[in-house]
């Protein structure tokens, strides 16, 4: 196959540029994400899997694994479980994150002695756990305040007022796991029932909440 000179330059240019790192990476094993958005791509597929040959050709082990982003998407989807898309990557995702904030403040409640376990997660699931199968913070927060803006300026103290009195360590001391532990333990639930059975209970309340048509009408 013949080039014309133009195309001979380019071919050139990307060699002289790539050299550098087969020198660098020959013998050695690389591991490749091939994104799920470039799978439903038929020119960035040829393209990839072209790389790929000339990869092993020159020496490297390329290892490929796959997303699958959109693909998965669509099916979480389907099952009614619609994903939600981050706009930049962050530690823990949402729901981490946000576990995270209340499971703090729960352990901190209980080891400093407010309230036990017991009567955290009582409270937990009397108040926000209520809500919280259908309708999330921002928008319970909307509501509350007929309007999220209104919701802003008339609870901005007193949310100050809150964050300024709750915990903010990022490390679980000895004495905090102590005492959770020993207050978790004490909870009738966890007294009277094995694990397994607690979890066949929590499973099939799940499956109850699933069930439920969380459309607005």
């Amino acid at each position: 196959m013949s080039l014309t000179s133009d195309a001979a330059k380019n071919v050139a240019q990307v060699l002289a540029e790539a050299l550098p790192y087969i020198r660098r990476f020959q013998g050695k094993t690389v591991v490749i994400k091939y994104g799920g958005n470039a799978m439903v791509d038929e020119t960035l597929k040829s393209g990839f899997a072209r790389d790929i040959v000339l990869m092993k050709l020159v020496g490297i082990n390329p290892v490929v694994v796959h997303g699958g982003g959109p693909q998965i998407g669509r099916l979480l989807e389907k099952i009614g479980k619609p994903p939600v898309r981050l706009k930049k990557e962050v530690s823990g995702y949402i729901v981490n994150r946000l576990q995270a904030a209340v499971m703090r403040e729960a352990m901190d409640l209980v080891a400093s002695g407010v309230a036990s376990a017991e009567e955290v997660d009582r409270a937990f699931c009397t108040g926000m756990g209520m809500r919280d199968p259908f309708i999330g913070p921002l928008l319970r927060a909307h509501l509350a305040g007929n309007g999220i803006e209104s919701f802003v300026e008339q609870y901005a103290e007193s949310y100050r007022l809150r964050w300024g009195s709750m915990a903010t360590w990022d490390t679980v001391s000895a004495q905090v796991r102590d005492r959770v532990v020993d207050s978790v333990n004490q909870m009738p639930i966890v007294r009277d029932h094995s694990l397994a059975e607690i979890k066949d209970w929590r499973d099939r309340m799940l499956m109850e909440i699933l069930k439920l048509d969380r459309t607005l009408c």
